[in-house]
């Protein structure tokens, strides 16, 4: 689906769409405080081809992450966090890297890759996304026993929607 520019760009705002639309009002918290927001955005960095150039990675980082933004009316936290898993993305692609290396037209997704490397890529993924969004949000380390606990569960059960996408949209049988 996403191997073409057209289908790039359907997925761009598919993902919006839903996160906007859906994920945007689906959170879990107690005592007043939100400790789980689900995030499925990061998957469309997260599944650019492996080789494409870390500056483009990072301005569609940064488009998608201000059309949220822009959304949420939120000063730039989503834009930020994207960014910096743009920036990051290389090496955690380098990090889970097969022993054998990666195809010239290789996508980090579950039909190209398998189950092992797409639930960790995207664990590592969605746990830094998450922890650079909650520390842009709270802008403190004051609350750093909270910031551990929002990006942990944060990252968990986005992870878990973004594993049920990836056999959705990405798995051949």
């Amino acid at each position: 689906m996403i191997r073409t520019n057209l289908g790039r760009i359907v997925f761009f705002i598919l993902l919006w769409a839903l996160q906007v639309l859906v994920f945007r009002h689906m959170t879990l918290g107690w005592g007043g405080t939100t400790y789980v927001q689900i995030f499925i955005y990061p998957l469309f960095v997260l599944s650019l081809p492996i080789r494409m150039r870390p500056e483009f990675v990072m301005l569609i980082g940064l488009a998608l992450g201000l059309c949220i933004d822009l959304a949420y009316m939120s000063p730039g936290v989503h834009a930020g966090a994207l960014v910096a898993l743009s920036f990051f993305r290389r090496y955690l692609l380098n990090f889970v890297e097969p022993r054998s290396g990666y195809a010239t037209n290789d996508y980090p997704v579950l039909s190209d890759q398998g189950m092992g490397f797409i639930a960790t890529y995207l664990a590592m993924g969605l746990t830094l996304h998450c922890f650079w969004f909650y520390m842009l949000d709270m802008f403190s380390f004051e609350a750093f026993f909270e910031l551990w606990v929002k990006t942990i569960f944060s990252a968990g059960f986005s992870c878990l929607i973004l594993l049920i996408i990836q056999f959705l949209f990405f798995y051949r049988r």
